[in-house]
């Protein structure tokens, strides 16, 4: 395949008979700790770098979960187009294309920080963060009650009569 005209990427010859477009877009980041050398290599390309290294040069569609895997488990025999050192590093590549980093996710009208995509999906109408919402269940908790005659913050006192206790509100000041 070398003398023939086929296309090459990251130094390698396309094969006519492995379609990318039946795999799931996955992205991992391959590099050099020695050298400056880093490649974006989508399914295509983990596969290429696969059969450079001796395997799935049989398969005629592998499976896009065995290519990711041969590929993560696989990195440190692969050898560096510039330098030459056997033995690259696999980063994942960062979804750069999310709600968050555009502006669009929805944020919380306390904090106004987004609200998380996990949260969304449990509760899609959700206007709070979960720490907003936490913190505002626990106000609900411990809002003190006023003596509507006072003002003053009102206790939690007990009265025993008659072998049952039983729990009041008790003004402090005018002991309402």
């Amino acid at each position: 395949m070398q003398g023939s005209n086929a296309p090459v990427v990251a130094g390698f010859p396309i094969e006519a008979k492995f379609n990318p477009f039946n795999l799931p877009h996955f992205m991992q980041r391959l590099h050099c700790p020695d050298c400056s050398f880093a490649a974006e290599c989508d399914a295509s390309e983990m596969l290429r770098w696969l059969q450079n290294a001796g395997m799935l040069r049989r398969a005629k569609d592998p499976d896009a979960s065995l290519i990711e895997e041969l590929f993560l488990q696989t990195a440190d025999r692969f050898r560096c187009p510039a330098c030459g050192r056997m033995g690259l590093i696999v980063e994942e590549v960062k979804d750069d294309w999310n709600d968050e980093a555009w502006g669009m996710a929805r944020t919380c009208v306390r904090c106004r920080k987004p609200i998380s995509r996990e949260r969304l999906e449990i509760f899609p109408n959700a206007t709070l963060c979960a720490a907003c919402q936490n913190a505002s269940e626990a106000d609900e908790d411990e809002t003190p009650e006023y003596c509507p005659r006072c003002g003053s913050i009102m206790t939690l006192r007990t009265t025993g009569a008659g072998g049952v206790q039983r729990y009041a509100l008790v003004c402090p000041q005018c002991r309402r």
